[in-house]
Formats: structure tokens, C-alpha cells, sequence
């Protein structure tokens, strides 16, 4: 698809002759070929190039360097005699050479504003670079507003979206016509940045590997060698010296990159052969890499080792899986057989790319085969090594093959003479080596922004603000930052950041600012990257921002804390208290398995608290991959009388040995109360300090402080324990707050969930054993172990609320599923979490007693009625089109679908 608005002119006519004899004048598109390799010129014989958009003329069997010495005085240009430099370009083509009718102000690249050739233009380009690395485009060059261009033929042009060379890129060839695009690729439309010309060499497939000596070079007739160094532009015109970057990081990738006699780049050799003398793992190599395409050279991969596939292979796809720039497979092939097989290699470790050969000979001394078997004779090596030449020659997928040398066997060139070998080396004809239908092209991969963070969050006027990164900002059409508020499902867009070329080889990083809806729990952030050729969003992780408010009474303040990570979370009383108040911590909910945390309240004031979940060391992960949810309550200390219940509130000095606790005021004779804990500020902050309580009567209990126990460290100062003590039974606060407590019917051991239903205590201390006989509004649950019978530190996690419908309230809660987690760290691995050890388990909830959510008069009409039901599923029918009455889809149409209807209209 992306080759589908490209396309080469017309290749041209050819006319081929031996020797020209008379004046020739090339005044339509055409190659004209001499093939005399002796007397290209007769006496009387010339040619003049007057068409000087296309003609060109190709000397096939004759160097560039001879047609220099000997045969300008028989070429003109448009009437001109011929000068290298000035008015034509003289060009290796295979063996032999071909002259451009180029001048010296000549101007290979025109890229255009719009489509099709049209709108601006420019054509101030040439062969300039930038310290090695790629030119950054300027408002004149239409930076970011290329749509077409055209490329004369005998040059390359290496795009990027970034600047500097930085973000995707892609080379473009003029190898045997003009190259034209009328169209940019979807990626690369009006998104260019940077660029580099480059001349284009035709060069032939065979070369020298490891020397770049002109003589022998000269003597093997080669187009290209290279050899331990970047190499430069001497031996041209007649071969290529390629610049080879070694190993990370030498040659360096600005002095390969400043080169200008190749615009090809070797790379990374045998980087998985730890016996070379520089083996780099493939992390290594893929961390400068971006830093070899900022050159704009064609770059081979690294090259393989017959004990290392995998190393290639990884290396391949990781830049596949990038979308970074590869052009060519570069393989050591010391094989006694397999040369037939290429194409597959290609195929397999290239994903399709052309094969540079860049070391080969027939066998491996070190393995003792093909020429370096015993007994193989001088004959046998030259005939299977012609053999292996017609594979290679005749193989589309082979670009360019260089010979190995330096073995003790199969030499073409020793003692500055070609041997029986190299003369048929010199005197074939390989061919030539590119083929553009082999053309590798860069995957296009859209990844998602990484690394979103909250920067900083002013908690005064609500403003989060939010870095990211972002990989491939240059190729998307924009970023846009979503928004989940607390306790709703669904994103919405709150701002959108323009996209800005990848400038450097750290991502880009965008701010925003956002504020934030005034409610609690965790304000959540991602990033949407909307890709140029397909609008399927990439989103980012997630970040969040945890706010809390409290509500209630001037007794006691209530609300939940929504969890994304372990970060310190500031809570605000709705109004301060007199004096400082104790705060507990409910029952966790267990979105996160494997995180064990206990709750560290680090500081308390009259008006409000700092709370951070602190993980166990010892057990499972230390980080959240989900929200959680914690309740939490303040409460003045104190004895207080609601209803029927009493209230008792202190603080005791706990310690690792048993401290017993007596309650300021008795409880009634025969009333056990449920007892809830918290370590409030406490003085040692680096591990989880755990509570446990027993022996709960009415007059006072028994609690002890633990370590995890594989921490082996016991709490060396005495700790601050609040404490919350509440008969049994149920009673109604000031603001419509209910208080509910109980003992759990159900002991707590294992790894399940157990069903602890809140039920009713009668008056005469009984418990209603009706399933749902207390059914509570929206609760938030309190619990701890009433009992020490698992001698170890434990945490609670509540799951699945037990619910039933109500015609009047809708989903009322009756209980809840509860886990014990037990400490099994250090000397506790052989503990048993078993029905022997299990613990009893006393709740707390608040819960409140009015609907919370109400349907508002939505057409202002002074009644609630069904009109306002139909102006709100209206609204929800415009962003929801398939919406039906039945939201719930539980079979009815009731009061809990316009609840739904009204919460979604609220949220949306």
C-alpha cells in the first residue's frame, strides 16, 4: 500500500552499440550503451547528451576512472565537452561507468506543499549534512508540509518525521529512473522533518571484504569493499568504500555518518560471537541505534555468526517491533553447503530484506570443511566456488557479497597478484547488485505513550499536572488527555496536546493542565495517541491523582479512600473537629491479590489526616495494578451514648508484649462489644505494624503489636493504638447516618472468602437469623479479628458485597465476603491457616438512611414525574443510540434503570 502512490518515470528507451563511429546526439529518454571495452570511440565518434532531463550514457565495460583519462574528449553535454564536476556526473554502473548530465549546480530533490506536484515547492537541496546526521528541515524547506517529490535518477533521499533524524524514517532510491511520488505515504504526509541526499552508486554485486587497498581492489575488478574503519571517498569512482561501524560505539555514528563516498553503513560485527573481541548483547546494539538512522545511511543489520541466529533474530524483531529503520540483511556465511538456501534466510531472519553477504568463503577452518578439508585440492576450490558465485549472482534477494580473504585457503588475491581464482572473480560479471523490488520498507508501529506521570498536584486550586512521553508523536494526528472521576466508568476527553517531532533520543514530554472534579477517590489520567493512518486510539497507562472528603456529623466523619498506588493520600474533614480525632481504617477491597497492606496513618489534625497503604515486605507484590477501595472514619475520643448503643473511643500504649485495655466506662454486664483498631502516627514508618486483640469483654480487651515476621524486628517503642468499641445493634446518628455492628457467625481461616452476613441483634441480645435481616444502604465496612487464635499478623480483604433488591431502594447490602490474610513469612511458614486456628470476626458499618441518589426535576415543571424520566433517557439515547429502558437488563423496567439513566447523565 505505501508503494502505491510512488512510481519511477518511464524507464527509459535503450539502444546498445560497440563503438560509436559517429556524432551521436541522445535527444529522447534513453540509455545509450557502449559495450567495447577497448575502442569505445571511433576515430570521428561522440556523443552528445542534449536530452539532459533523462539521457544518459553507460560505458559498460569501462571503469569510471578510464573513462575520466581517456574518453572525455569523445562526450558533450547539451554541446559542451564533458567535465566531471561541471556539467556531468561520471558514475561507477556495474563494471563498467555512466556519465549524468548533471552540472554542478545541479539540484537533485523537489518536494512540494500539496499532493501531486502542486503548492509551494522547493528545491534548495544538496549533499550537505549536519555533523553526520540527517538536516532539520526549516519553514522554507516546508518543514512538516511535504505531500510530494521528485528525486533525480542517480541519487537517495532519507527522510524522517523527527528532527535531527530522530523518529521514523525512510530511504528513498533513484536507482535506473526518477522517483516520483505523488503522494506521501499516510504516515509521512505533511510530517517530514529531516532529511539527506546522497549520491547512488550502481554498483555491482561482488567485493572485497576487510581491504580497502586500491590495487587490489583494481585488480579484482570490485564496485565496493570496506574494511575496520569508517573509510572515506578515495577509491571512487570506481568502487565504494563502505563505512563499517564496528561495535557500540566505534567507528562513532557521526563519523561513519560524515562520510560521503557510500550512503550505505555496515554495522554491529558478530556482536552474539563472544569469542570476537567485542560481543554486545542485542540491548546494547538497539540502544544506539536510533543514533545510525539519524545518519540517513542505508544500514545493514548486524551481522550474524553461525552460533548466534538468535541474536540476529532478536535484533530483527526488536527493530521491526520498533518501526525503526533496517535496510538490509547483512550475513558470515563460512558454510561448505547452504548457499542455495538464501532466499529463506531473507525470508526468516530479514522478514524479507536484501542480503548484503558481507564475509564469505567456501567452508571454516575452524570447522575443517568445504576448502579446508583434508585433502581438498586448489581445483576443488576454484569450481566450487564458481559454483557458489552463479548462486549468488544469480539470486534476485543478493544485493552485494564481499569475499573473505584472510583464510589459509581459496585466496583471489596474494602477493599483489590475483591467483587462478581471483582472475575469475576479476572477470565476471555479477551483475548489478540493487534490485527495487527487494526494497525493505520500515514498519509503521503506532506504540502507546509510556511514562505518564502526575507531576505535581495542587491540592488548592484542584490542578493536576501530567508528563508523559510520547514514541511517535511525529506520526500521530493528535494526543488526547482522558479523565475518569472517581466511582464512574467511563473516560472522558478533557484536553488535547498537539503532537511535536521527536527531537531527541528521550521521548518527548507534553504537560497539561487539568482540574480536577471536587469529589473523592482516585482521579485517574490516560493518554489517547490518535495515529495519522488509523483512528484507533493507543492509550497510555494510567496515572491518578487520590483525593478524599469526609462527611458526617460533629461526632463522627465518615467517607472512602480510592487506592491506585502507594502514595501518601491527604483526607479533609467536611468540618474540623474541637479536638483531634481518632481515625480508623476499614476493610480493604482485593483488586490486588498479591498486595498485602496495612494502613499507615502517619499524622492527624482537627482537620483532616494523611493516610498511606504500607505493603507487607514479605509477601506478594509491593506495587497496585487496580484501584482499591478503603473506608475510613474519624471520631472523637471519648464515651458517647447513640440510641441504644454505646460508644467508646481512646487510645492505648501497645507494645509487642500483651497490653491489656480497660474501658473508661464499662459496658453493660453480658454485652461483649465489637472492638476495631488502628496504630495512629505511629513513630516507626518503614514496615506494616499489625494489630490483633482478644479476650473482648464488656469491661476492656487484650491487643499486642506484630512485625511480618520474616521482617525480624520487633516494634521498639511503644505504638499508639485508637480504638473504637460499639455494642451490638443498630441506631441513627445526627445527618442520617445509621452505625450497625455485630459479631461475624461465620470463623474466618484459608485462602477463601467467607460469608459474614450483618444480622440483626434483638433486644434481648439475640441475633435475628434472617439472611438479610440487616440490609444496609450503600455501607462502608469495619472489621477486625476479635480473636488471637492464629498466632500471627493478618490483614482483611472484603470481596463481593451480599446484596438484595429492594422495590423501594434498590440494592441493599447484607453482608459481605471477607478473607483472612495471614502473615506466613519467616518462623510462620508452618503455621496452619486452617479451621483450628480460625478467628472471629467483629464488624462496624456506617450506612446512611435516605436515597442518596435522587431524580431531579429536569424541565423544571415543580413535580418529579415521568416526563423528567423521558427528557433524561433522551439525553442518554443521543450519546447511548442502543440503548434500551431496560438498562439493567434485569427483565423489568424499574426505579433502578432511571437511576442508571440518571448517574450515566450525571457522569457524561
Amino acid at each position: 500500500m505505501l508503494m502505491m502512490a510512488s512510481s519511477m518515470l518511464a524507464a527509459n528507451s535503450t539502444q546498445t552499440v560497440t563503438t560509436v563511429s559517429t556524432a551521436i546526439d541522445l535527444t529522447t529518454d534513453v540509455d545509450y550503451t557502449i559495450t567495447s571495452s577497448s575502442a569505445p570511440f571511433g576515430a570521428m565518434g561522440s556523443v552528445n547528451i542534449a536530452n539532459t532531463d533523462h539521457a544518459v550514457l553507460i560505458l559498460s565495460n569501462i571503469k569510471p576512472s578510464v573513462v575520466l583519462s581517456k574518453y572525455m574528449s569523445f562526450i558533450y553535454i547539451d554541446g559542451q565537452k564533458a567535465e566531471n564536476g561541471v556539467n556531468c556526473q561520471v558514475k561507477m554502473y556495474g563494471t563498467g561507468a555512466i556519465v549524468f548530465p548533471y552540472g554542478s549546480d545541479f539540484r537533485p530533490l523537489t518536494v512540494y506543499s500539496e499532493p501531486g506536484f502542486k503548492g509551494e515547492s522547493c528545491d534548495d537541496f544538496g549533499l550537505e549534512n549536519t555533523g553526520g546526521f540527517m538536516n532539520t528541515l526549516t519553514t522554507a524547506k516546508l518543514n512538516n508540509r511535504i505531500r510530494s517529490f521528485r528525486l533525480k535518477r542517480g541519487y537517495m533521499v532519507t527522510f524522517a518525521l523527527g528532527t535531527g533524524g530522530w523518529g521514523y524514517s525512510r530511504c528513498f532510491i533513484a536507482d535506473r529512473a526518477d522517483l516520483e511520488f505523488s503522494n506521501m505515504p499516510a504516515n509521512m504526509d505533511a510530517k517530514i522533518s529531516s532529511y539527506r541526499v546522497f549520491h547512488w552508486y550502481n554498483a555491482q554485486k561482488k567485493g572485497l571484504a576487510s581491504n580497502a587497498g586500491k590495487a587490489a581492489n583494481d585488480a579484482l575488478n570490485t564496485s565496493w569493499c570496506y574494511d575496520w574503519a569508517q573509510g572515506n571517498a578515495s577509491l571512487l569512482p570506481d568502487h565504494e568504500w563502505v563505512p563499517n561501524h564496528i561495535y557500540e560505539d566505534w567507528p562513532s555514528a557521526a563519523t561513519c555518518g560524515s562520510v560521503t563516498g557510500s550512503c550505505h553503513m555496515k554495522t554491529n560485527n558478530e556482536p552474539g560471537n563472544s569469542a570476537d573481541d567485542h560481543p554486545q548483547d542485542v540491548a546494547t546494539v538497539l540502544a544506539n541505534w536510533q543514533n545510525l538512522m539519524r545518519t540517513g545511511m542505508r544500514l545493514c543489520s548486524e551481522t550474524s555468526h553461525d552460533g548466534s541466529w538468535n541474536h540476529l533474530r532478536a535484533f530483527i524483531d526488536s527493530i521491526d517491533a520498533r518501526g525503526w529503520r533496517c535496510d538490509i540483511l547483512d550475513l558470515h556465511c563460512y558454510w561448505s553447503t547452504g548457499f542455495g538456501n538464501l532466499t529463506g534466510y531473507s525470508d526468516d531472519y530479514g522478514k524479507g530484506r536484501p542480503i548484503w553477504i558481507s564475509e564469505w568463503i567456501w567452508g571454516a577452518s575452524w570447522n575443517g570443511n568445504g576448502a579446508f578439508a583434508s585433502g581438498v585440492t586448489d581445483t576443488q576450490i576454484y569450481n566450487r566456488t564458481v559454483e557458489i558465485l552463479n548462486a549468488l549472482n544469480s539470486n534476485t534477494r543478493v544485493e552485494r557479497y564481499a569475499y573473505w580473504n584472510g583464510e589459509s585457503k581459496g585466496h583471489i588475491y596474494e602477493n599483489g597478484s590475483t591467483t587462478t581464482l581471483g582472475k575469475y572473480y576479476a572477470s565476471m560479471n555479477s551483475g548489478l547488485g540493487y534490485n527495487a523490488a527487494n526494497e525493505y520498507i520500515p514498519r509503521i508501529v503506532y506504540t502507546s505513550p509510556t511514562n505518564l506521570d502526575v507531576a505535581s498536584y495542587n491540592k488548592t486550586t484542584g490542578i493536576a499536572r501530567l508528563t508523559w512521553a510520547d514514541n511517535n508523536g511525529d506520526m500521530i494526528d493528535s494526543l488526547v488527555v482522558e479523565y475518569l472521576a472517581p466511582g464512574t466508568t467511563r473516560y472522558r476527553a478533557v484536553a488535547t496536546v498537539a503532537p511535536r517531532d521527536k527531537t531527541g533520543n528521550a521521548a518527548n514530554t507534553y504537560a497539561a493542565n487539568v482540574s480536577l472534579d471536587v469529589v473523592s477517590g482516585a482521579h485517574t489520567f490516560r493518554i489517547a495517541a490518535y495515529p495519522a493512518a488509523n483512528r484507533v486510539p493507543r492509550y497510555s497507562g494510567t496515572a491518578s491523582v487520590t483525593t478524599s472528603m469526609a462527611q458526617g456529623n460533629d461526632l463522627l466523619q465518615y467517607g472512602v479512600i480510592e487506592v491506585a498506588n502507594t502514595d501518601a493520600i491527604s483526607t479533609d474533614f467536611q468540618t474540623p473537629f474541637t479536638a483531634a480525632p481518632v481515625v480508623l481504617m476499614g476493610i480493604q477491597t482485593n483488586k490486588n491479590a498479591n498486595t498485602t497492606t496495612v494502613s499507615l496513618i502517619s499524622s492527624i489534625s482537627v482537620r483532616g489526616f494523611t493516610y498511606q497503604p504500607l505493603p507487607w515486605a514479605q509477601s506478594g507484590t509491593q506495587t497496585y495494578s487496580g484501584k482499591e477501595q478503603i473506608p475510613f472514619l474519624a471520631i472523637s475520643q471519648g464515651s458517647h451514648k447513640q440510641g441504644s448503643m454505646q460508644i467508646e473511643v481512646g487510645q492505648e500504649k501497645v507494645k509487642t508484649d500483651t497490653t491489656q485495655v480497660t474501658f473508661a466506662t464499662p459496658f453493660p454486664e453480658g454485652v461483649t462489644p465489637v472492638v476495631i483498631v488502628e496504630v495512629n502516627k505511629p513513630s516507626l514508618k518503614e514496615n506494616p505494624i499489625n494489630l490483633r486483640i482478644w479476650d473482648v469483654t464488656n469491661t476492656g480487651f487484650k491487643a499486642i503489636a506484630l512485625y511480618e515476621a520474616g521482617v525480624g524486628k520487633g516494634v521498639v517503642v511503644k505504638q499508639t493504638m485508637s480504638y473504637m468499641a460499639v455494642t451490638p445493634g443498630q441506631a441513627t446518628l445526627d445527618g442520617g447516618i445509621t452505625l450497625s455492628a455485630g459479631i461475624g457467625t461465620t470463623p474466618l481461616y484459608g485462602t477463601t472468602y467467607r460469608p459474614v452476613p450483618f444480622r440483626k441483634t434483638q433486644t434481648d441480645g439475640s441475633v435475628d437469623d434472617t439472611a438479610d435481616s440487616l440490609a444496609l444502604l450503600n455501607p462502608y465496612i469495619f472489621g477486625a479479628a476479635q480473636t488471637f487464635n492464629i498466632k500471627a499478623a493478618i490483614a482483611l480483604r472484603h470481596s463481593v458485597d451480599m446484596t438484595v433488591t429492594d422495590p423501594e431502594w434498590g440494592t441493599l447490602t447484607y453482608g459481605a465476603r471477607i478473607r483472612r490474610m495471614v502473615d506466613m513469612s519467616g518462623d510462620n511458614a508452618t503455621l496452619r491457616n486452617t479451621s483450628a486456628t480460625a478467628d472471629t470476626v467483629g464488624w462496624i458499618c456506617i450506612s446512611t438512611t435516605t436515597q442518596t441518589t435522587a431524580i431531579p426535576d429536569v424541565n423544571n415543571d415543580g413535580q418529579v414525574d415521568t416526563a423528567d424520566v423521558l427528557a433524561l433517557y433522551e439525553q442518554m439515547q443521543q450519546a447511548e443510540p442502543d440503548m434500551t429502558f431496560d438498562v439493567n437488563q434485569d427483565g423489568i423496567i424499574d426505579t433502578q434503570d432511571v437511576l442508571i439513566i440518571y448517574e450515566y447523565m450525571q457522569n457524561n
